[in-house]
C-alpha cells in the first residue's frame, strides 16, 4: 500500500524502485514493472532495460505480465521486440497472451512478427482457443487483410462462443 501511494504521488526514488523490483513477494515486483512502462521511472534507461529483464524471468506470471507491459511502452522502440517473441513460449498461459496482445500494437512493419501472428491466428481447437482468438486479435491490429483470411478460416463459425466474439 506504501508502494501504491508512493507511486499515486508520483514520488518514487532511484533505490526504492530497485529494492521493490527485487523484493521476494510478487505484489512489489508487479508495482516496480508498472513504474517502469510509465514516462516518470527515476532510473536511466539502460537500467529500466536491465530491471525489466529479471523482472521478464520472475517467478511469478503476474510480474512477468506486467513487465511485458511495461517492455512494450518503452523498451520495443529502442532494443526491439524480441523479448515479446519470446514471451510466446512462457509456460504460463496468461503471459504467452499478453506477449500477443503486446506484439498486435509494436513493430508493425516487421514482417515475421505478423508471420508469426498469422500462424498463430489458425482456426482454434475446442479447449485451447485463447492463443489463437488473441493472435487474431494482434493481427486486426496489424494487417486487418490477414486477419480477415484468418477469419474465414474458422473463427466466426467456431462452436465456442468466445471465439465467434473475439473475431467480431
Amino acid at each position: 500500500e506504501a508502494m501504491m501511494a508512493l507511486i499515486a504521488a508520483r514520488g518514487v526514488d532511484e533505490e526504492t524502485l530497485r529494492l521493490t523490483a527485487r523484493s521476494a513477494t510478487a505484489g512489489q515486483p508487479r508495482l516496480a514493472a508498472m513504474v517502469l512502462g510509465g514516462a516518470g521511472a527515476p532510473v536511466t534507461p539502460t537500467e529500466r532495460m536491465e530491471l525489466l529483464t529479471e523482472l521478464l524471468r520472475h517467478s511469478s506470471a503476474v510480474v512477468r505480465i506486467e513487465a511485458l507491459r511495461a517492455w512494450a511502452r518503452q523498451e520495443s522502440r529502442v532494443t526491439g521486440w524480441q523479448r515479446l517473441l519470446e514471451a510466446l513460449r512462457d509456460p504460463a498461459v496468461p503471459v504467452a497472451l499478453a506477449a500477443i496482445d503486446a506484439l498486435g500494437d509494436v513493430c508493425k512493419d516487421d514482417l515475421n512478427v505478423t508471420d508469426r501472428l498469422t500462424s498463430e491466428a489458425k482456426a482454434p481447437e475446442t479447449n485451447e482457443w485463447h492463443r489463437a482468438s488473441h493472435a487474431l486479435v494482434a493481427l486486426a491490429n496489424r494487417a486487418p487483410g490477414r486477419a480477415f483470411i484468418a477469419l474465414l478460416g474458422g473463427h466466426v463459425q467456431h462452436q465456442i462462443w468466445q471465439v465467434r466474439m473475439y473475431a467480431a
